[in-house]
């Protein structure tokens, strides 16, 4: 039976100290997933500056950036306030925390795979023969669009401290508002319409390509054609997966939550299991489909009778 200290502005969850072991090895695994993925996602970022400024680069350059600081966050808060069953810091800072990862940065993750999505659209409907050089410009300013509405969700300015939601760590105990709920709906009500129209707008572009694709089949096409049909293949096959990848993680967590868990505390922890997971595959996609390993080049050593008659020549 869950109990609650009432107040004129939240509600008290109580602690609860009844699932330690699992609570621990919960927080040695969120440890574990941000450390691989900080690996992946860090490397990305400086393999993505060394490439060619397209607008999808730069896209994917501040998809790393949102993916690390989440696995910051699990690195050095969730996961050992887990691991070692305690609190960190006051639920002012839980709180404050909280709202940035589980609302600023969690939300840039959907604005910017809504971005790439545009940016597939443009690139796969209008099939431009010459990207414009200002492509590049105008990514960088709706990406700075997104950034500003992520961290104006984070901090709220001009809202009471009672509307920032905590981190549900049930060995710890925790606030809840009203207004913090009211957060909450705010979030998911931006979520899933962003989450329709990615998948809506995936779904038409998987259609065209397969259009283009049977068109091309009898037509003869320069090399030059055929890398950038295959580039263009390639990047839409890497957003869908990270597309469907944020839905399927969504969809097994109520699945787990709703026909699984039966207690809260089960729910808060395969929450964060799953959710810790996210960030680290979203890091290795971005390997998987962009990084090429450097092949050696072999530098054949001049012949005998190459050397010979150079030295004759040279007498």
């Amino acid at each position: 039976m869950e109990t609650y200290t009432s107040g004129p502005l939240n509600h008290y969850r109580r602690p609860k100290f009844n699932n330690e072991l699992a609570t621990r090895i919960v927080g040695g695994h969120c440890v574990l997933a941000s450390i691989i993925g900080i690996c992946f996602n860090v490397f990305m970022f400086f393999h993505f500056l060394s490439l060619e400024k397209l607008s999808f680069y730069i896209l994917c350059t501040s998809k790393t950036v949102s993916n690390t600081l989440s696995l910051l966050v699990y690195l050095t808060y969730i996961g050992p306030a887990n691991l070692f069953y305690t609190s960190i810091g006051s639920m002012t800072f839980n709180a404050r925390l909280q709202q940035i990862f589980g609302f600023g940065l969690f939300l840039q993750g959907p604005m910017t795979e809504l971005l790439v999505t545009v940016n597939r659209f443009v690139i796969i409907i209008f099939s431009p023969t010459k990207i414009p050089t200002y492509s590049a410009k105008i990514t960088v300013f709706a990406l700075a669009a997104t950034w500003c509405f992520a961290i104006w969700l984070s901090w709220l300015p001009g809202f009471p401290d009672y509307c920032f939601v905590q981190f549900a760590f049930d060995h710890v105990g925790y606030y809840e508002s009203d207004c913090s709920q009211e957060v909450v709906l705010w979030l998911i009500f931006i979520i899933f319409p962003l989450a329709l129209f990615n998948n809506a707008m995936n779904f038409i572009l998987g259609a065209k390509l397969i259009v283009l694709a049977k068109r091309q089949r009898h037509m003869t096409s320069s090399e030059a054609a055929k890398r950038r049909r295959n580039q263009t293949i390639k990047f839409f096959i890497q957003s869908v997966i990270q597309d469907w990848m944020t839905a399927l993680v969504a969809g097994s967590n109520m699945l787990l939550t709703t026909f699984y868990c039966k207690l809260h505390t089960c729910i808060i922890l395969t929450t964060f299991t799953i959710d810790s997971l996210v960030y680290c595959f979203d890091g290795i996609i971005m390997f998987v489909f962009n990084y090429k390993i450097p092949r050696k080049v072999e530098v054949a050593a001049p012949s005998t009778s190459k050397m010979f008659s150079s030295r004759a020549s040279m007498a």
